[in-house]
C-alpha cells in the first residue's frame, strides 16, 4: 500500500512539475520593435520565466495566424482597435480577468472603455500613435507643402519613396488625399483610391513595414515613407535630418492593445505580463525607449520631457482634429481586401 501511495505521489509531483514547466514560458506575438527588450528581460527575471517573442507587421497577418491555430500557440497578442471586433466575433480572444490586472487603475480614463471594446472586456490599451510621413529634411525643399500629394500626385513627388505594407492606413491615406473619409465604404471612393495607389506604387520603391522605412531613410535610399510616428522619432535620434509630419489632409490615429488568445496555454502568466506592462515606471520606460505615446496616465511623471514636448509623439489639438481612428467596417472589409489584393497583384 505504501508503495502505491509513493507511486501516486510521485506521479502527482511529476504532473505538477510538468504543469509548472509549461507555465514558465510566455509566447508573445507582437509588432516588430514594439517593446523595450530590457522590459522582457526584467519580467523574465522577476517571474523566473522565459518570454518567446514572435513579430508581425500588419494586423491582418496576426489575425490570419490566430485563425490557423495560433490561439493555442500564443499567450499575448497586440491587435489594433479596428480589428478587435472581428477577433471577438470569430471567438479568438479570451475575456480578461480584471482581478488579475490591478494596474488597470493606472490607465487614463479615456482608454479604459474604448468604442471597439466597451468596458475593456477583451483588451487593455498598450500604445497609441499616428501613421504619417517620415522624410529626409535634407531632400525635401524648404517650405514644402505637407500633403499626401507628395506620394499621390506624380507632378509633386520629390524623389524615391516607400509605401507602407499595411492595408488600412495605406488605403486610408489615399482616401484622405482624395478628400474622402478615412473609413469610407463607398465603392466609388475605394476604386478611386485604388487608382491613386496604383500610380503611386509604380513610382515607389515598393511596400515595406515601418521599421524597413526607417532603415531606408537612415541609409538615404529614399526621401520619404509612410510610417508610424515612433519609427520616425527613433530615426531622428540617429540622424537629425529625419523628420515626421502629418499631412494637412489628415491621417490615421491608432490604439494598439494587449489581448489574450482564446486558447492561450499560459493565460495566468499572460495576465501577469499585462499587469507588469501597466506598471507606471515600466510603462514609462517602454514609452521612452520605443518613442510611442502611452495610455498609462500614471506613467507621465516618469516620461522624458523631450517626448512630452514633441508633437510627433504627442500631437497638438489642431493636428488631433484631423486624425481618424481606423474602424471595423464589418462585411465591407471585403471591399478593402479586394483593393489591397488588386494593388499588390500588379
Amino acid at each position: 500500500m505504501r508503495k502505491v501511495l509513493i507511486g501516486a505521489f510521485g506521479l502527482a509531483a511529476l504532473l505538477a512539475g510538468f504543469g509548472s514547466a509549461q507555465n514558465k514560458t510566455l509566447n508573445f506575438f507582437n509588432w516588430s520593435e514594439y517593446i523595450d527588450p530590457k522590459i522582457i528581460k526584467d519580467f523574465e527575471k522577476l517571474e523566473g520565466v522565459k518570454v518567446n517573442q514572435s513579430v508581425y507587421e500588419a494586423n491582418e497577418d496576426m489575425l490570419a495566424k490566430l485563425k490557423q491555430g495560433g490561439t493555442k500557440q500564443y499567450d499575448v497578442v497586440v491587435p489594433s482597435g479596428y480589428i478587435v471586433g472581428a477577433m471577438v466575433k470569430q471567438n479568438l480572444l479570451r475575456p480578461l480577468d480584471a482581478a488579475l490586472i490591478p494596474n488597470l487603475k493606472n490607465l487614463g480614463a479615456k482608454f479604459k472603455s474604448p468604442d471597439f471594446d466597451k468596458g475593456g472586456k477583451y483588451t487593455v490599451a498598450y500604445f497609441w500613435g499616428t501613421t504619417g510621413v517620415g522624410y529626409r529634411k535634407d531632400k525635401l525643399p524648404k517650405g514644402f507643402d505637407p500633403s499626401w500629394a507628395l506620394f499621390f500626385d506624380p507632378k509633386k513627388t520629390p524623389g524615391s519613396f516607400q509605401l507602407l505594407d499595411d492595408a488600412r492606413p495605406t488605403i486610408g491615406a489615399a482616401l484622405k488625399y482624395l478628400g474622402k473619409p478615412f473609413n469610407s465604404t463607398n465603392t466609388a471612393d475605394l476604386k478611386a483610391a485604388l487608382e491613386v495607389l496604383r500610380t503611386a506604387k509604380a513610382k515607389s520603391v515598393g511596400f515595406g513595414g515601418s521599421p524597413d522605412g526607417k532603415q531606408k531613410l537612415l541609409a538615404g535610399q529614399i526621401v520619404m515613407a509612410i510610417m508610424f510616428n515612433s519609427e520616425a522619432v527613433r530615426a531622428a535620434e540617429e540622424d537629425p535630418n529625419i523628420g515626421y509630419f502629418i499631412p494637412k489632409e489628415g491621417a490615421e490615429i491608432w490604439l494598439d492593445n494587449l489581448a489574450i488568445p482564446k486558447d492561450a496555454p499560459n493565460w495566468q502568466l499572460a495576465h501577469k505580463f499585462i499587469n507588469y506592462l501597466l506598471d507606471a515606471k515600466v510603462a514609462a520606460k517602454n514609452a521612452n525607449t520605443t518613442k510611442n505615446s502611452t495610455p498609462v496616465e500614471a506613467a507621465k511623471p516618469f516620461l522624458e520631457k523631450a517626448a512630452l514636448n514633441n508633437p510627433s509623439v504627442y500631437p497638438n489639438a489642431a493636428t488631433l482634429a484631423t486624425l481618424e481612428y481606423t474602424q471595423d467596417v464589418g462585411v465591407n472589409q471585403r471591399l478593402y481586401d479586394a483593393v489591397w489584393t488588386q494593388l499588390k497583384a500588379r
